[in-house]
C-alpha cells in the first residue's frame, strides 16, 4: 500500500486508506461542522495519529431519488477532497448531504463544496496560529 502524496496525486485514484469505510469510522466523536445548505461537513482529528485524512460520504436519498445524481455528488466529494490540501492534515471528514438543492443553486454544488473545503482549512490554519500564540 502505497500512501504517499505523490501516488495519490498523479494515478487520479481514491484509495482505501484514505476513505472511511466501516460504520464505527463514521462516528465522529465531538467533530466540528460546516454547514452550507445542503452541504454539511463534520471533520476531526484523528485518534490514531495518521498523517493522511480520511474522507466519508453520505449523500441521502431526499437529496435525489436517481442514482445518478447522487453519484454525481460523490464524485465531486472525492475530486475536491483530493485535490485539497487537507489530504496531509490528518483529519477525518464526513460530508453528508440531505436535502435537496433550492432550483436556483443546482449548477453551484461544486463551488460551493470547494469552498466549504477552503473553510476548513482556513479553521485549521487559524488554530493552528492560535496555538502558536
Amino acid at each position: 500500500m502505497k500512501s504517499n502524496l505523490k501516488y495519490f496525486e498523479k494515478r487520479n485514484i481514491f484509495p482505501k486508506h484514505y476513505r472511511l469505510l466501516s460504520k464505527s469510522d463514521f462516528k465522529l466523536p465531538e467533530g466540528r461542522y460546516i454547514y452550507d445548505n445542503p452541504l454539511k461537513l463534520v471533520y476531526c482529528a484523528r485518534n490514531s495519529g495518521g498523517t493522511n485524512s480520511r474522507l466519508g460520504i453520505v449523500v441521502t436519498k431526499k437529496f435525489s431519488k436517481r442514482a445518478v445524481e447522487r453519484n454525481k455528488i460523490k464524485r465531486l466529494l472525492r475530486e475536491n477532497f483530493r485535490t485539497s490540501n487537507l489530504v496531509s492534515k490528518g483529519l477525518d471528514v464526513v460530508a453528508i448531504v440531505s436535502k435537496p438543492l433550492p432550483s436556483n443553486q443546482n449548477g453551484q454544488l461544486g463551488s460551493l463544496i470547494f469552498k466549504s473545503f477552503n473553510k476548513i482549512e482556513g479553521r485549521l490554519l487559524w488554530a493552528q496560529t492560535k496555538k502558536e500564540h
